[in-house]
C-alpha cells in the first residue's frame, strides 16, 4: 500500500488526509490505526470505481454509511454538486465527529472539499506560514481571506467574517 499523508492540525487535535493506492483494501485497518471512531460515514465516489471496491468498503465499515456516486466530469464540478453533498450531510445530521471519505480522482476530491480559510494576521495560535502553505494542499475550490484580527475572528470581526462566509456559500 503506497500512500501520502497530509496531517491537518486543528485546535481540537489533528486528522490525516491519505492519498494513494491500495487504501480501499486496507480501509478498516487505516480507520483503526487513526482511531477514527465515527458513528456515520459519507462515502463520495467516482462512478467508474469498480463495484468490488464499494462492496469492500461496505464490508469494512459496519456503521451507518451513505454512498454518493458522482460522474467525474468537469460539468459536475460546480456549486450544485457541492450543495447536494451539503444537503446529504445536513439531512443526516452529520457533525464534526462523523467522517467523509472521497474515493476517485478528478473532480471527486475537488467537490468534496470546497474550502474557505479565514485567518487573523495577529493570531498567536496559528502560524501565518501554515495558512500560506495550505494552498498547495487544497485541490478543490478554495479561498484564503486574511483579516486584521487575532485568533477569535468571529468576536473581533463579526461583520467582515459574516460577509466573507455568505459570499463563499452563495
Amino acid at each position: 500500500m503506497k500512500k501520502n499523508k497530509i496531517l491537518v492540525n486543528t485546535n481540537n487535535g489533528s486528522y490525516p488526509i491519505l492519498i494513494g493506492m491500495g487504501l480501499i483494501n486496507n480501509l478498516k485497518k487505516i480507520l483503526n490505526s487513526y482511531s477514527i471512531k465515527s458513528s456515520k460515514y459519507l462515502i463520495i465516489f467516482d462512478k467508474n470505481i469498480p463495484k468490488k471496491y464499494i462492496k469492500t468498503i461496505k464490508k469494512n465499515i459496519q456503521k451507518k454509511t451513505i454512498f454518493v456516486k458522482f460522474s467525474s466530469s468537469e460539468k459536475n464540478k460546480n456549486q450544485k454538486s457541492v450543495n447536494s453533498i451539503l444537503n446529504i450531510l445536513l439531512k443526516n445530521n452529520f457533525n464534526r465527529n462523523d467522517c467523509v471519505i472521497s474515493i476517485g480522482g478528478g473532480i471527486i476530491g475537488d467537490i468534496s472539499v470546497p474550502t474557505l480559510i479565514i485567518y487573523g494576521v495577529n493570531d498567536m495560535a496559528i502560524d501565518v506560514k501554515s495558512v500560506d502553505n495550505s494552498e498547495k494542499f487544497l485541490k478543490g475550490r478554495y479561498k484564503i481571506e486574511k483579516l486584521d484580527s487575532g485568533h477569535w475572528l468571529i468576536q473581533e470581526s463579526f461583520e467582515e467574517v459574516s460577509k466573507i462566509i455568505i459570499e463563499h456559500i452563495n
